[in-house]
């Protein structure tokens, strides 16, 4: 297992994924190792200052997710108080709370079930916007674009099969989001007011 340098999650209201069925935040990384994006050596000279790293990364969109934000149900099982592990005898090593390290290998596994509900609990607890009705028309435009590259291939490759099926199935999750906001009335088209164009703009 290579060593890892600790990190903070990070969201944007534009990156969002289809995961176990539901449309949840896609969450990126801010890595806490000075000399990379803008973090900075603290004046202890040995943690790590991301003060400046914050501000940038704010100002690109990104919302820093609290190391301690994690539900509680989770810090009772796992016997964690944030998102980030060491595996025992490798203080060099973090980990995300949600991989799954075993001896003898530098392989990890996705604790799938519990980090559906991590995402589930940065948007109920406001570290992750609502996904805007455009992204989640642009992932359907994007699902269905692979979905036409790959059908004549269905027949003869059983994996692309199983793309399809699986972008099909996610396509189905998309749209029934968007029909849910208009049910409930939240998805309305922009208002806004007449304009005539000044000389020199027709």
């Amino acid at each position: 297992m290579s060593p890892r340098n600790p990190f903070l999650y990070k969201t944007k209201s534009d990156r969002w994924q289809v995961i176990s069925g539901k449309l949840l935040p896609l969450p990126g990384k801010m890595l806490l190792q000075p000399g990379i994006n803008a973090v900075e050596l603290a004046s202890d000279g040995k943690s790590a200052d991301d003060t400046q790293a914050r501000i940038i990364a704010e100002r690109k969109g990104w919302r820093i997710v609290p190391v301690d934000c994690i539900p509680q149900s989770h810090k009772d099982e796992l016997g964690a108080d944030t998102y980030l592990w060491t595996p025992e005898g490798r203080p060099d090593v973090v980990l995300g709370l949600y991989e799954k390290a075993f001896s003898g290998t530098a392989t990890t596994q996705a604790d799938t079930a519990r980090w559906v509900e991590f995402l589930e609990f940065l948007v109920a607890e406001g570290h992750a916007d609502n996904c805007p009705d455009y992204v989640i028309t642009r992932m359907i435009d994007d699902r269905e674009t692979s979905i036409a590259g790959h059908i004549d291939k269905v027949d003869a490759q059983p994996s692309v099969a199983a793309h399809v099926k699986r972008k099909t199935a996610e396509i189905e999750v998309l749209q029934a989001e968007l029909a849910k906001r208009e049910s409930a009335g939240k998805r309305k088209p922009a208002k806004g007011k007449g304009f005539r164009p000044t000389k020199g703009e027709a």
